[in-house]
C-alpha cells in the first residue's frame, strides 16, 4: 500500500490524470506528485492552478470521478483520475467524455462480477443438492444437465467484425463474443461503444443488414453466428448507402453463408462479388486507403492563414478527437473548440461531413463571425 498511495515513505511519485471541471473534451493533464515537492494539499492545489487552468479561477476542490471530494495528500492512487473544480459545484452532467467511457466500462465490468459471483453460488447449490453417490448414472446425469444448461456457451467465443452505422469509411472492428466476457447484451453494447462508436451517441442494437435495406436485430446472444458481419446503431435505423463495402463482400446474406465472409479470396468466387468490389473501387476513389485533407480556419481572426488538418478513420473515431486536434492546431480565443461550421454556416456533426479539400471554421462556445472571415478564406 506503500507504493500505491501517496506518502513521503515512498521515492517514486504518484502520477496522475486531471480532469477541468465541466468540459466534456477536456482529455487531462498528467500531472506527477512527488513527496519531496508537494508537501502539503495547497501545494498540490497550486500545481493543478497552474496546469489544468480552469476558467473559474483557482482549483479549491478535487473530486473523484465518482464524485468523492479528495481532501488529504494520501487520498491521491497511482494511475487515477481526478476532476478540478473551482468554487463552483461538481458538474456530473458535463463530465468529460474520457470518464464518461471510464466510468461505463467500471460499471459493466462491477456488473460482471455480481453475475459470476451469482453463478457460482447457484452452481454450489446445486452440487449440494444433487448429493452424488458410487454408481455410474448419478455421474453421467449432471455432465447431460450441464451441456443442456450452457447450450452454446462452450469454450471457444464467436468471431464478428462489426460496423459503424452512418460511417461508409470505417473497415469494421474484430471482437470475439465470449460467454465468460460478456453477460449481456449491454455490456457487449458498452464494449463495441468504447471501440468502434456510433456518431449520434452510445451503441443501442446490433443488427444484420441486407442489400435491400431489410434488417434483423441481434435480441440474444443465441441471435449471433460465428464470423459474421454486424452493423452497430444507436438510435437511428440502419443507412445501406451509409456502410463500407466490405461489409456486403460476402456472397448472398452474412446471416446464412458463413464460410465466404471468412475466406473472402477463396476459389469460389461468383460475379456478384466482382461488380461489388468494382463498384467499391470507382464510389470511394482514394478515401479508402488515403485520409481527407482539410483546410481549417480560426473564427474571429481575419489574419490567420488556415491550417492542413488530414482526417484519416484509423486515427479519429469520434468529434470530440477531432475537436483536440482543432485545439492543438488552431486553438480559438475563446477556450476550447466546440463548433465546427463551413463557411456558409452549416455546422458539421458527424465524422463523415468532412469532404477532402474543403474548408472549414472551428470556434468555441460563440456563434460564427461572418463579417470577420479571414483573408485567406475570402480571397
Amino acid at each position: 500500500s506503500g507504493v500505491e498511495k501517496f506518502g513521503t515513505q515512498t521515492t517514486k511519485g504518484v502520477v496522475i490524470l486531471a480532469f477541468r471541471n465541466g468540459d466534456k473534451h477536456h482529455t487531462g493533464e498528467k500531472l506527477v506528485l512527488h513527496p519531496t515537492k508537494q508537501k502539503t494539499f495547497d501545494q498540490v492545489l497550486a500545481l493543478m492552478t497552474s496546469t489544468v487552468k480552469l476558467p473559474t479561477g483557482s482549483v479549491r476542490k478535487v473530486y473523484t470521478p465518482f464524485g468523492r471530494p479528495v481532501k488529504q495528500l494520501e487520498d491521491f492512487h497511482d494511475k487515477a483520475r481526478y476532476i478540478c473544480c473551482g468554487a463552483e459545484k461538481l458538474n456530473k452532467e458535463q463530465m468529460p467524455l474520457v470518464l464518461q467511457e471510464a466510468l461505463a466500462r467500471a460499471k459493466a465490468k462491477k456488473q460482471e462480477q455480481i453475475q459470476q459471483q451469482e453463478d457460482t453460488t447457484e452452481t454450489k447449490e446445486e452440487a449440494e443438492e444433487e448429493t452424488p453417490t458410487e454408481s455410474s448414472e448419478p455421474a453421467s446425469e449432471p455432465e447431460e444437465t450441464k451441456k443442456e444448461k450452457f447450450g452454446v456457451k462452450t469454450e471457444k467465443g464467436k468471431v464478428i467484425k462489426v460496423y459503424r452505422n452512418g460511417d461508409k469509411h470505417h473497415e469494421g472492428d474484430r471482437f470475439v463474443v465470449h460467454p465468460k466476457k460478456y453477460k449481456t447484451l449491454d455490456q457487449l453494447y458498452a464494449d463495441i461503444t468504447s471501440k468502434v462508436g456510433v456518431v449520434t451517441g452510445p451503441v443501442r442494437k446490433l443488427v444484420y443488414l441486407k442489400k435491400d435495406g431489410t434488417c434483423t436485430i441481434i435480441s440474444s446472444f443465441d441471435d449471433i453466428i460465428d464470423k459474421t458481419r454486424v452493423l452497430a446503431c444507436g438510435p437511428a435505423a440502419p443507412k445501406v448507402d451509409m456502410v463500407h463495402p466490405s461489409y456486403f463482400a460476402s456472397v448472398g446474406d452474412n446471416k446464412r453463408r458463413v464460410k465466404p465472409a471468412v475466406d473472402q479470396n477463396g476459389p469460389s468466387v461468383s460475379t456478384a462479388p466482382k461488380s461489388n468490389t468494382g463498384t467499391a473501387k470507382q464510389r470511394f476513389g482514394t478515401k479508402t486507403d488515403k485520409g481527407r485533407i482539410i483546410y481549417v480556419f480560426r473564427n474571429g481572426d481575419k489574419h490567420d492563414a488556415g491550417t492542413r488538418i488530414v482526417i484519416h478513420d484509423k486515427k479519429y473515431k469520434r468529434m470530440d478527437q477531432v475537436y483536440d486536434e482543432m485545439n492543438t492546431k488552431v486553438g480559438v480565443v475563446t477556450g476550447a473548440v466546440r463548433k465546427v461550421y463551413v463557411p456558409t454556416g452549416q455546422i458539421i456533426k458527424s465524422l463523415d461531413q468532412f469532404d477532402d479539400g474543403g474548408v472549414y471554421i472551428c470556434s468555441g462556445a460563440e456563434a460564427l463571425k461572418k463579417d470577420l472571415f479571414s483573408e485567406a478564406l475570402v480571397n
